[in-house]
């Protein structure tokens, strides 16, 4: 079975099967090749591109590239793909009642007939249904076709006490059950239940790309080439993190806030290093600039007016929580 649908994660496709039987068809259904950059499968990652950084003050970027928990597309690709697998036990749907409602399905061991959405199961599989307290039932012989996504199944209630039976409410098309186990006899055993594979799904997304620049004219590079062949330095001193430090006070230098963590001090920036300490500081603005992009991006694909190349926004956080692809634990 395959559905897609459209979520900020692009691309959507759900299949699975089940049984005892795999042919050639089976084979070309599991393996296929697919496109694009492809991580194979995973459980649950936050990707991101490498830029080089240590900084652990941004939670997204602490629990990607700091703890080694991330990804480097290869040259040229900014979109990619992998397979989350999901629970390997299958709902299964009951599709119509089969029988009348003053009937007591499974009463005195006899066994009845229940109709459901796959054929995948068959004796000596047992079920169980989705009700609190009810009997498991045994599965006799093989399902039998009855409409394009509906099988007839025979059952018998698994307990030794003849008075058990399954409420009819419980048999009711839209109710559920589960593959829970099976059972054979201890000698000359010829029968053997069916595996079942859960739902695999395909996902698509892209990265996003992110610029921050600072721009000097030749006269202010110039002048701060001749500070640094000077060596210059203000006599005096400042406080960094609770570090004191020489070499001017605050009041003498260009300040900026540069630690979240300390909203009292400021880094002081003196003549000769001020184009070093930028380039520094647009490191900063650009990794913000991805952790925000991060918690509040929603896809998007869209062209530069300017020079019509693409500009593709990656999903952030909270909406991939509300198309529901992230499960708190």
């Amino acid at each position: 079975m395959a559905s897609i649908r459209q979520t900020a994660l692009v691309t959507h496709e759900r299949r699975d099967f089940g049984g005892s039987y795999f042919d050639s068809f089976t084979h070309a259904k599991m393996f296929r090749s697919y496109q694009p950059f492809d991580f194979g499968v995973k459980v649950a990652r936050l990707f991101s591109q490498e830029l080089g950084s240590h900084q652990v003050n941004k939670k997204f970027t602490y629990y990607t590239i700091a703890q080694k928990n991330a990804y480097v597309l290869p040259g040229g690709t900014d979109d990619y793909s992998w397979y989350v697998g999901n629970d390997a036990s299958t709902e299964f749907r009951i599709t119509e009642f089969l029988g009348s409602p003053t009937d007591t399905p499974g009463k005195g061991n006899l066994p009845f007939k229940i109709a459901a959405n796959k054929d995948w199961l068959h004796e000596p599989a047992i079920i169980k249904l989705g009700g609190h307290g009810l009997p498991s039932l045994r599965i006799l012989g093989y399902p039998v076709q009855r409409s394009a996504n509906s099988f007839e199944y025979e059952v018998v209630i698994q307990d030794g006490d003849a008075n058990a039976w399954i409420p009819v409410s419980e048999l009711q098309p839209d109710k559920t059950f589960l593959r829970i186990s099976s059972g054979v006899s201890d000698e000359l055993n010829q029968k053997f239940a069916p595996d079942e594979y859960g739902d695999m799904y395909k996902l698509q997304s892209w990265v996003s790309n992110y610029a921050n620049k600072a721009e000097f004219t030749d006269k202010f590079i110039r002048t701060e080439i001749a500070c640094r062949m000077k060596g210059e330095k203000i006599q005096g001193s400042y406080n960094v993190g609770g570090t004191r430090q020489s070499g001017g006070a605050i009041s003498s230098g260009y300040v900026y806030q540069t630690d979240i963590r300390d909203k009292v001090e400021g880094k002081m920036i003196q003549k000769g290093t001020f184009i070093t300490a930028v380039e520094a500081r647009l490191e900063e603005r650009t990794l913000m600039d991805r952790e925000m992009a991060m918690q509040f991006s929603r896809v998007e694909k869209t062209t530069d007016r300017d020079s019509g190349r693409i500009i593709k926004f990656a999903p952030g956080w909270e909406q991939l929580v509300q198309d529901l692809w992230c499960i708190a634990a």
